[in-house]
């Protein structure tokens, strides 16, 4: 499955925008996969955070 449609089913909104930036970061600090996802999820996790917290 490509991965623009899997940040689609997974309601994704944005990692998608960050995705490269997060690569660079993983790559420059050689972080391993669970590492690199725990980023990824972070960066999605931290958006919808920063989202939620303009609204209130």
């Amino acid at each position: 499955m490509p991965l623009e449609q899997l940040f689609d089913r997974l309601k994704f909104e944005y990692l998608p925008d960050q995705l490269d930036t997060v690569c660079e970061q993983a790559a420059k600090k050689q972080l391993d996969y669970p590492d690199f996802l725990a980023q990824a999820l972070e960066t999605e996790w931290a958006g919808r955070n920063r989202k939620g917290s303009s609204r209130g």
